[in-house]
């Protein structure tokens, strides 16, 4: 670790340049990451049920994935025969089943449209689409609902409470760190490498996002994961590096003998961490192992 130390001083402006542009690339990708991930956190787990849905699939002709639309109350048949229309105007809407062809679709005063769809992604990129084609000027109350509706909802609340807890964690950590500190300086770099991990890491899962199905959560996950153990492995290294200029050291001294103390028990404790969370591999639970997807 101390020779780890030594070449961060004599490479440092190569390190912060390195850092510099692995933080510009991870910014690009890392907004995009949102929009790459797909699993809700619920799944079909092997089994009787799982068997009878592809059954279903193979032998009947069955939409590849389907909404609902609810409407209740005022003139149902003259607002059913109207949305009906507007909704097959929809690119990617394959049909859309009405009472007349399902009389169990309505009940009294309530009735609902079912809406098919080739496959799952077709119906999860017709959502906005379809909430623009509902009537929103009658007396009758119309909602949209389904899998695909339920998945992009959430993942939208999760991207706003993720911005919330943001907005209210990071003033509050600055805060606590400016008292542990008492220099602006030192109580920022903490957080700064915090964040700096967070969109390092999101940059880092777009790339997983292409080849595996992710879990909406993931966001909240990382996001957690990352800022804290930054802020504390951080909180580590300042004060270290400060103990070690109080002592008289150089600046080049000090960062060498903070590396080669306080990086090793980093390091060891960031493998902690590493073996801790791979075994939530072994727990059968759908968010953490999703074998197939509700679609």
């Amino acid at each position: 670790m101390e020779r780890l130390g030594q070449a961060l001083v004599r490479w440092r402006y190569a390190v912060v340049l390195i850092w510099t542009v692995l933080l510009a690339v991870s910014v690009y990708f890392g907004l995009q990451l949102p929009g790459e991930l797909r699993g809700n956190g619920f799944a079909i787990q092997d089994g009787r049920f799982a068997q009878v849905e592809d059954t279903l699939n193979d032998r009947f002709d069955r939409a590849g994935a389907s909404m609902i639309v609810l409407l209740e109350g005022g003139d149902l048949e003259t607002v059913i025969a109207q949305q009906r229309d507007r909704l097959m105007d929809v690119e990617g809407v394959d049909g859309v089943i009405t009472p007349s062809e399902n009389p169990d679709a309505r009940s009294g005063d309530a009735a609902y449209l079912l809406l098919e769809f080739e496959d799952y992604d077709t119906a999860e990129a017709s959502i906005a689409d379809v909430r623009d084609a509902l009537i929103r000027d009658t007396e009758t109350e119309v909602r949209l609902t389904g899998e695909p509706v339920f998945a992009d909802d959430l993942n939208e609340a999760s991207k706003n409470d993720l911005i919330r807890a943001e907005l209210i964690g990071i003033p509050v950590a600055l805060l606590v760190l400016l008292l542990v500190f008492g220099t602006p300086l030192a109580a920022v770099m903490p957080l700064f490498v915090g964040l700096i991990t967070f969109i390092v890491a999101a940059g880092a899962l777009f790339f997983f996002a292409q080849t595996m199905e992710l879990s909406i959560f993931v966001l909240n996950a990382v996001a957690m994961i990352a800022i804290a153990l930054g802020i504390d492995f951080s909180l580590l290294l300042v004060n270290r590096y400060r103990e070690e200029l109080a002592k008289g050291n150089s600046r080049e001294a000090a960062i060498v003998r903070t590396v080669a103390t306080a990086g090793r028990s980093i390091l060891f404790s960031g493998l902690c961490v590493f073996v801790g969370l791979a075994g939530l591999l072994f727990i059968q639970v759908d968010v953490f192992q999703p074998s197939r997807s509700v679609r």
